[in-house]
């Protein structure tokens, strides 16, 4: 399973395309699902290795918790970036240095940060 998701993280990098969690999901079969972490884990330690890739990816709810704990707020000007809200998500998607959009089938509806590639 591990080959198997480092040859689609391999192709989608080479496309210049991004793997999703849903994605690789289809490729391992329902009986290995609830190893997803493990296999994942295995899989990117091999790209960083191999590669010199780096990888990061992040819920919304994650970055603010940790801009949280820095006093940093969306709404609030800082004074160096700005209105950070609108950096992160608009800025710096424009500038395509991340995606940022809706997880798959999230109730609520919840948002997650992307690296482009």
């Amino acid at each position: 399973m591990v080959t198997e998701i480092l040859q689609f993280l391999i192709h989608n990098h080479n496309m210049k395309q991004l793997s999703t969690k849903e994605d690789m999901l289809k490729i391992i079969s329902k009986r290995y699902e609830n190893y997803f972490p493990e296999i994942f884990c295995k899989a990117f330690e091999k790209t960083d290795d191999t590669f010199a890739v780096e990888h990061k990816c992040a819920s919304e709810e994650d970055i603010w918790k940790i801009l949280k704990k820095k006093q940093i707020y969306p709404v609030k000007k800082h004074f160096i970036s700005g209105e950070l809200w609108k950096l992160l998500t608009q800025d710096l998607v424009r500038l395509k240095y991340q995606e940022y959009r809706q997880v798959t089938n999230s109730d609520p509806p919840s948002y997650e940060f992307l690296w482009s590639p």
